[in-house]
């Protein structure tokens, strides 16, 4: 039927707000994690496009063909997968909840060692640094898949009207 992304720079939410939605949807959830090897991403993409394919919507903490696309661009590294092979994946029945706070400064506040123990430091690190190009890179693909006819909902969780509104999106 179609997956339900959550995306967005680190800090602004989506693990919390995929928790809430978890408990308030009762919707199967998919953990995608942070950077992969090309081999456990390659089975990551072969999963998500069958969850998209089936007739269940899953809720899907970041994807490999939207992130892996904006982190290697934006931390300047060598993507995982080619990023071209990747837009074939935006051609899957999906939904983005877009998690960005508006103000970025925030989402920084969400980047200590208390909320990112998952990751590595260094990582955390170099996204802080990079964290306003990363959330362009973000604005910038999020822009282009609406203009390519996909729903996207943009969540700020400061604000207090949005979780409803969200849940009519739904």
């Amino acid at each position: 039927m179609s997956l339900i992304i959550l995306e967005g720079a680190d800090g602004n939410g989506k693990t919390t707000l995929l928790k809430q939605l978890e408990r308030d949807t009762n919707l199967p959830v998919f953990y995608s994690g942070g950077p992969k090897t090309p081999e456990i991403m390659l089975n990551m993409l072969y999963d998500l496009e069958q969850m998209a394919l089936d007739e269940k919507v899953f809720l899907c903490d970041r994807v490999p063909f939207v992130s892996e696309i904006v982190y290697s661009a934006a931390l300047q590294r060598e993507p995982v997968i080619d990023p071209i092979a990747l837009m074939e994946y935006w051609k899957l029945p999906i939904q983005i909840i877009y998690c960005r706070l508006s103000d970025p400064s925030e989402a920084l506040k969400n980047m200590s060692r208390e909320f990112k123990a998952h990751k590595p430091f260094e990582h955390t690190k170099e996204v802080e640094l990079k964290h306003e190009r990363i959330t362009e890179m973000y604005d910038q693909i999020m822009d282009e898949a609406e203009k390519d006819g996909i729903n996207i909902f943009e969540y700020d969780w400061k604000n207090p009207e949005h979780y409803a509104q969200l849940m009519e999106w739904l």
